[in-house]
């Protein structure tokens, strides 16, 4: 609950730190309102790693953006920015880091997401 408390901090301390209504990738307050639902992810939680694409990664960008300090593009390519913020994560979660949305890092950050 510690850790959640403090990410939620990291990452309202950015977006005040943006301006309020901007965020790295330069979306206004409307888009970062769409992103902060996390919606892009229906069905199955397929394993992600770099070289990855499409709505599943916009999904895992979303929630690392919401339990993080980072702040991703939110563009569905799992490239090195993606790497990082999933290792940031995992390493913050007490999980194996190795970068790859497997199993355990969907469970993580769904619950700590919720």
């Amino acid at each position: 609950m510690r850790k959640k408390l403090i990410g939620l901090f990291f990452s309202v301390l950015a977006f005040s730190l943006l301006g309020g209504g901007v965020s790295a990738a330069g979306t206004d307050s409307s888009a970062a309102a769409e992103v902060s639902v996390c919606d892009y992810g229906q069905g199955a939680h397929l394993t992600l790693g770099v070289g990855s694409s499409g709505p599943l990664v916009k999904h895992a960008q979303c929630m690392i953006n919401r339990v993080t300090y980072m702040q991703l593009a939110v563009d569905g390519i799992y490239g090195p920015a993606t790497r990082t913020g999933v290792e940031h994560f995992q390493a913050n979660a007490n999980l194996t880091v190795d970068g790859i949305v497997g199993p355990n890092t969907w469970s993580a950050l769904h619950a700590w997401n919720s």
